[in-house]
């Protein structure tokens, strides 16, 4: 038995010109995407990326509702160590015995001066003036 492959006259000769033109043309549409995709190398800036000598420090916390603070005070007027104390609705923190103190809108080196003027106020004896 002999298999024979049977092809349309002319087909030979269109797949080989086919192939010349492609080998001569070459293939310019992979390259394009290649080079959209293509990562910069050392000495090219992105400014897209961060940049390490162009960082700014965040500005100061402002204390707002329902912050949470953490008051120690020494000697301590309370019965132990730390107390937290959340900032109220209202922007005041309740210090207990102590009474209460406004904070909110001030930065933390701002409320931790008020609260300390606040409880050295407070420890005063009731006759002292």
């Amino acid at each position: 038995m002999i298999a024979r492959m049977l092809s349309a006259p002319g087909r030979p000769r269109r797949l080989a010109a086919g192939l010349i033109l492609l080998s001569i043309a070459g293939c310019h549409g992979i390259g394009k995407s290649h080079e959209a995709k293509h990562i910069p190398q050392y000495g090219v800036i992105d400014p897209t990326q961060a940049r390490e000598l162009h960082k700014v420090p965040f500005p100061p916390h402002v204390v707002e509702p329902p912050d949470e603070l953490e008051i120690a005070v020494k000697p301590p007027i309370f019965d132990g160590g730390p107390a937290t104390v959340v900032v109220q609705a209202d922007g005041f923190l309740d210090l207990g015995f102590a009474g209460d103190v406004f904070v909110t809108g001030l930065t933390l080196a701002e409320a931790e001066e008020r609260i300390a003027l606040h409880l050295a106020g407070s420890r005063r004896p009731a006759g002292a003036g």
